[in-house]
């Protein structure tokens, strides 16, 4: 019994998904760790120009029971969006995960590459 409980406290409940979203694309965020009857309510700010899936209410732009969500830039402008998920359980808030998801063009970066040959033999490449 003991061991039960210390593995259910040692669960850290997290989102997983990228950090950016670039304009036109689409990205999945999942929470991870979630602990045994927990219910997510997953709470979206600033969601204009943003496609939700599965779709939230448009009162208050929340998701209930979802572990997994999808979104898709529609816009044109660069913003930034709030996701906030409580894991609930009967009514009672078990702990809140919140992450920020920034929107906007593709930077575009120049690298130079090239091949070195070594002398035991094999090719490295140097990025820089």
């Amino acid at each position: 019994m003991l061991l039960c409980w210390l593995a259910f406290c040692l669960q850290d409940p997290f989102v997983d998904g990228p950090p950016f979203l670039p304009l036109g694309e689409e990205a999945d965020y999942e929470i991870g760790g979630l602990p045994a009857d927990a219910v997510p309510v997953w709470r979206l700010l600033d969601i204009t120009g943003i496609e939700v899936h599965p779709p939230c209410s448009k009162n208050d732009f929340t998701i209930r029971g979802a572990t997994k969500i999808r979104l898709r830039s529609v816009g044109t402008t660069e913003r930034e969006i709030r996701l906030s998920v409580a894991l609930e359980r009967r009514g009672a808030r078990l702990s809140t995960l919140n992450a920020v998801v920034r929107v906007g063009p593709m930077i575009r970066v120049p690298v130079r590459m090239r091949a070195i040959h070594h002398e035991r033999g094999g090719v490295k490449e140097i990025r820089g």
